[in-house]
């Protein structure tokens, strides 16, 4: 198998990802924001502690996949990008941090969950629901890094079509705004969906062209041989 193949499979791993966090979203079903009433947030964890540590699970194995799309994304944006890689590295670094921050939320999240069975205490779920949600603004945060250096690798060097940077750029935008005026959690603010939407679809695209330089820059180098050091 060529490099090339190898990265357009490794692409798919974002697909992988979007699918598990779907599943991880259905199963979980909506959570109860911070600023719901404690008996509530109690309540909510007391019947249904099971689905909630089984949409943790599924979340942490979506981050594997994520993961290694990521450092997929931060193959094909360097060869792009080329010289420093300032941006790509920006890229990889953002993922990273936007993983770090769901590990961190799901982590709140067990804390509530994974005793609940045996009775919830409602000021500690309060506590927890709010850390949860301090964690998703973080990644929300990340989540727009990521997507403002794609882009403008995007825009710099035309690695990927024009409607990744726009889409990407919009949906940053939207998360950035999100965070600040609900960062306490709303279903109705959330730019989440719309990233794994930019995700599936851009695995597809990495999928279906070869990033440049997986292969060339190899058979260019057999072609032409060991370059002579002093000319």
């Amino acid at each position: 198998m060529t490099e090339t193949q190898w990265e357009r499979l490794s692409a798919l791993t974002g697909l992988a990802f979007a699918i598990l966090m779907a599943i991880a979203f259905a199963i979980q079903g909506v959570l109860p924001e911070a600023d719901d009433s404690r008996s509530d947030i109690a309540r909510f964890f007391a019947d249904s502690h099971e689905d909630v540590m089984t949409g943790v699970v599924i979340r942490v194995a979506a981050g594997i996949f994520f993961l290694w799309f990521v450092g997929t994304l931060r193959s094909a944006l360097a060869r792009a990008e080329g010289g420093t890689t300032r941006l790509s590295a920006v890229a990889y670094g953002a993922g990273i941090l936007m993983l770090a921050s769901g590990i961190g939320a799901m982590a709140s999240l067990s804390a509530i969950a994974y005793n609940a069975e045996r009775g919830v205490d409602p000021a500690l779920a309060s506590s927890f629901m709010a850390m949860t949600y301090i964690f998703f603004a973080g990644g929300a945060m990340a989540m727009a890094w990521l997507l403002f250096a794609t882009s403008l690798v995007v825009v710099r060097t035309r690695v990927f079509p024009k409607w990744v940077a726009a889409t990407g750029a919009a949906i940053g935008l939207l998360a950035v705004i999100f965070a600040v005026i609900a960062p306490g959690g709303n279903s109705r603010f959330s730019a989440y969906p719309l990233f794994i939407l930019w995700i599936v679809a851009l695995s597809f695209v990495m999928f279906r062209q070869a990033p440049r330089g997986a292969d060339h820059g190899i058979a260019r180098v057999k072609s032409e041989g060991p370059v002579d050091a002093a000319g």
